[in-house]
């Protein structure tokens, strides 16, 4: 009997959880798993990644109009209810929204049907969210959280059922994320920072990261003496105009420059000495892995599951959230550091990741969690 998981997600736009499921599709594929991915919107900037990988992928097309996304959902239904004639089926979901539409989606399905949630933040939104999440929960088997810090928030708001409630990290592909010193040097000398201490930061420029924060602890950074330094922000989103105002009102763009999407982080973390993320929270960043595995020091606040990645005073520094000074105070400790001191860091966090986090142990851990699933059903 052949084996079927319908992922479902939002998009597959930049971001932690659809990195994840581009890294560890491959993995599961495998395990002979026929793999067809959902997205809810029609976003999808993976799609070569995707094909290259043989991983059959669609839309929902909610972005193209109520109507059409209806007719999809029926197509849908429709599918998944013929493969379960004859095929053992699992449907996994990524992200609050659509962890919600699938168990919506589920009352339409014929039988019993295998459904797992992977929670990707300690923050899934407004009450009524968690309201749903705790009216529909005995409609999943296996719900998943990327941190103890999320699980612990689906604990104590009793939001899931405990004995359905599992912690399962993200996978970072070692291979792909690793140093290269020949790569280090054609983007330093691509961006001209010869000898600068080079901070980079990735994320959606969002109320969540809080860059602003990131910047006012810039600020103070370069104004003690002898501090040359750069800061590169990767991202898009909503506060791009308010952060970019933020430069040129506090005269930092001299040290500070908005990159807005890139495709190749894995060459900017090697052009980089250091790496920071000020979020207010976080679930378990796909970045902070893919910095450590490229040994990479980190600064991050104490937020979601990045105290699990970055160990304090080994791989980097951990600082208290929404706090300018502690965070400025980390970054300037590390710039101190002699370059035996970095390196080591650097060392450290890739060892931690590869003994935690590699895709290909979290590949084998949700196959087995999968297989489970089936002979349980």
């Amino acid at each position: 009997m052949k084996k079927t998981i319908f992922y479902i997600i939002d998009t597959m736009g930049v971001g932690g959880a659809e990195t994840q499921l581009l890294r560890i599709l491959p993995h599961l594929k495998t395990y002979d798993w026929d793999i067809r991915l959902i997205t809810i919107k029609d976003k999808n900037v993976f799609r070569e990644e995707l094909e290259s990988a043989g991983v059959n992928y669609s839309s929902l097309g909610y972005s193209s109009g109520y109507l059409a996304f209806i007719r999809n959902i029926r197509k849908l239904v429709a599918e998944i209810n013929e493969f379960k004639s004859s095929d053992s089926v699992i449907i996994h979901s990524h992200i609050v929204s659509s962890n919600l539409f699938s168990r919506f989606l589920t009352m339409f399905l014929n039988g019993n049907t295998v459904l797992v949630n992977t929670v990707h933040n300690t923050n899934e939104g407004s009450a009524l969210r968690y309201l749903t999440y705790r009216l529909t929960k005995n409609r999943v088997d296996y719900i998943s959280a990327m941190s103890r810090a999320a699980l612990d928030v689906h604990r104590t708001k009793k939001v899931s059922r405990t004995d359905r409630l599992h912690l399962v990290y993200n996978g970072i592909d070692l291979k792909f994320f690793q140093k290269k010193e020949h790569v280090r040097e054609k983007m330093r000398k691509e961006f001209k920072v010869n000898d600068d201490f080079v901070w980079l930061a990735v994320g959606n420029l969002s109320p969540q990261k809080n860059f602003t924060n990131l910047l006012k602890a810039w600020k103070l950074l370069i104004q003690m003496p002898g501090r040359n330094a750069r800061l590169y922000i990767v991202g898009e989103g909503v506060e791009k105009d308010k952060l970019q105002k933020h430069i040129l009102e506090n005269s930092l763009d001299d040290s500070v420059r908005l990159l807005g999407t890139r495709n190749d982080v894995q060459n900017l973390l090697n052009m980089a000495d250091g790496y920071v993320m000020s979020s207010d929270w976080e679930g378990f960043p796909m970045v902070l892995l893919e910095s450590a595995a490229t040994q990479l020091p980190v600064v991050a606040t104490d937020v979601g599951g990045n105290s699990e990645i970055i160990r304090d005073g080994s791989s980097g520094y951990i600082c208290p959230p929404k706090n300018v000074h502690a965070l400025s105070e980390s970054m300037v400790k590390m710039m101190e550091l002699p370059v035996d001191e970095l390196e080591k860091m650097g060392r450290a966090g890739r060892e931690h990741v590869r003994d935690n986090f590699s895709v290909e142990t979290i590949a084998k851990q949700w196959n087995d969690i999968y297989e489970s699933l089936l002979q349980q059903k």
